[in-house]
């Protein structure tokens, strides 16, 4: 695996603290980019702000994106490698992936997935990247968001899988907080994934972090 790429999203602390409090007010808390309050719980009790924050960048962008969550209102979510019995029962988070990547891909890849999840911590959970990113000119790509922590042992196995067996890039992004940051503003792609088309993201912005891009 080869740091290939960039991608950093801004962001405004006061928003983000706004959002966290359940301050309806705050812009991530609109329809159109919100993570639903009724999903706060557990390990996404803060409401999973750095995925929102990217999301709704990227939709400001034209972009159509989906967050990794079963529960995802409306269409809005997505399973690939995660959720192994949810998987087998064909739920509608999961089928939905067939809409871009053919069926008999999707199984090979969590066959693999699965055999290097279970040596890696004795069960098939986890693995997926936060955020499938698409357009309807084509373009497709998934997104790992990082705030202030890092790659844990089943993301840094399952990730190369994804890029390899779908053929779809996977890029892991970090949020940078500025005062006065908009969803659309503050996107850098310093270089152009493989796999992702024309419409990747391009909009220049200043800022300072460090991400990584798997390709095939």
């Amino acid at each position: 695996m080869s740091a290939q790429a960039e991608l950093v999203v801004l962001y405004d602390p006061e928003q983000r603290e706004k959002y966290e409090a359940q301050d309806l007010t705050s812009v991530y808390h609109s329809a159109q980019y919100q993570y639903p309050i009724a999903l706060w719980h557990g390990i996404y009790r803060r409401g999973r702000f750095p995925e929102v924050a990217v999301r709704a960048a990227l939709m400001a962008m034209g972009f159509s994106v989906l967050i990794s969550d079963p529960e995802m209102p409306n269409e809005g979510g997505f399973m690939l490698t995660h959720y192994s019995g949810k998987r087998r029962a064909r739920h509608p988070a999961f089928v939905r992936m067939f809409r871009w990547f053919e069926e008999k891909q999707v199984a090979e890849l969590n066959r693999q997935c699965d055999a290097l999840k279970k040596r890696l911590s004795g069960n098939a959970g986890g693995g997926d990247p936060d955020l499938f990113v698409y357009s309807s000119d084509g373009d497709r790509f998934f997104l790992e968001v990082k705030d202030d922590d890092e790659l844990i042992k089943k993301q840094r196995a399952t990730f190369p899988k994804i890029a390899k067996i779908l053929g779809c890039d996977v890029l892991v992004a970090r949020v940078r907080a500025l005062s006065g940051a908009i969803p659309g503003d503050g996107i850098t792609l310093v270089s152009r994934p493989a796999n992702a088309c024309s419409g990747s993201p391009k909009k220049p912005a200043p800022a300072d972090a460090s991400v990584s891009l798997w390709g095939q």
